[in-house]
């Protein structure tokens, strides 16, 4: 069974601003740089729990808030 997904308020807009198109990597904050590498890591490590490696697709990260919303909508 997969674990619990849990993300910060910060992680949560950073993955707002990812899927807007508004985050641009070459002119981040230090905290939405390591709110996106944190959100990453734990994309990249749920992906490999799950084996989902065609099933992420193209966008990880959109990818990954889709498991976490799915997550909530279970409770």
């Amino acid at each position: 069974m997969e674990k619990r997904i849990e993300l910060t308020e910060q992680e949560k807009q950073v993955i707002d601003k990812q899927l807007k198109g508004e985050l641009n990597p070459f002119f981040l904050e230090d905290w939405e740089r390591e709110a996106i590498d944190a959100v990453t890591k734990k994309a990249l490590a749920l992906m490999d729990e799950l084996k989902a490696y065609e099933e992420s697709g193209d966008d990880l990260i959109a990818w990954f808030w889709s498991k976490y919303q799915a997550q909530q909508a279970e409770g």
